[in-house]
């Protein structure tokens, strides 16, 4: 076997090279750097903060201190059953004839969250547990003072005000024309009270409940999703952190109070 010139192990090796710095190119693509932040320190001197190390998240409209104010991931499931419990009796009048569903005791309420966003984790924890009615709403029924009496009672446990999907401004990069689009597709009107179902949100701090008011009998689509005709669905969630962890959260975020969080660089 001749073996080989130069030139040729040039070429190989030229190859190789070649295939290495593709790879390497790949898994920068896939796994892009994180993002830094030079600031000056009370000394004078200057630092550079990675967010990676960031224990919160790369979504700006939560922050850090609702989530410090929040309940502890061990106290929020008894903290929200209680506030069902004060909203099921408010809205009894509201409500003729209409109980409620316990929620399940043996779903999972707790989600570790899957990253900060910038390829650094987070000691956020996600909650949620559904309340919903059981009966039918009588037809005809008043939404407007249903909602009231809804909001009302939220407003009394400290919540802000619902922003029903149908009165919100278009997301960002999405039009007036879409926005409406979506509306008459999911409630089946631009005209509240022609809607078949509306859906909406009210927050407090870091926790939140997704309201959901639906009637069949409003002219619902075929293909409709839910398995009893009528019916109101409150779903209570929020981004709480642990006990045990809201030391390291609290020092792990001091660092980055008043900056702009830079755009998310992962998908988790």
């Amino acid at each position: 076997m001749r073996p080989l010139s130069r030139l040729a192990l040039a070429a190989g090796v030229t190859l190789v090279l070649c295939a290495v710095a593709g790879v390497i190119g790949v898994v920068s693509l896939l796994n892009p750097p994180s993002p830094t932040t030079r600031i000056t320190s009370d000394d004078g001197s200057e630092i550079t903060l990675d967010w990676r190390d960031y224990p919160a998240f790369a979504d700006p409209s939560l922050d850090p201190q609702d989530v410090l104010d929040a309940p502890r991931a061990g106290d929020v499931a008894a903290v929200v059953s209680e506030q069902i419990d004060e909203l099921s009796t408010g809205l009894t009048p509201a409500l003729p004839g209409v109980g409620w569903n316990p929620a399940d005791p043996d779903a999972p309420i707790l989600f570790p969250a899957d990253g900060n966003g910038y390829g650094g984790e987070s000691l956020h924890l996600g909650y949620n547990v559904t309340a919903s009615t059981t009966g039918t709403l009588p037809e005809g029924h008043d939404w407007n003072a249903l909602t009231d009496a809804l909001a009302g009672e939220l407003s009394a446990l400290g919540y802000a005000d619902v922003v029903w999907d149908f009165d919100r401004a278009p997301y960002p990069g999405q039009t007036r024309s879409e926005h409406e689009d979506e509306v008459v597709s999911q409630h089946g009107s631009l005209d509240p009270d022609e809607m078949w179902m509306w859906s909406g949100m009210a927050q407090q701090g870091s926790l939140w409940v997704m309201i959901t008011i639906w009637d069949e009998r409003r002219g619902a689509p075929e293909d409709a999703w839910p398995e009893e005709t009528t019916g109101l669905d409150l779903l209570f969630g929020g981004t709480v952190i642990s006990q045990d962890d809201e030391a390291a959260y609290a020092d792990g975020v001091a660092p980055f109070e008043g900056l702009a969080r830079p755009d998310s660089t992962s998908s988790d």
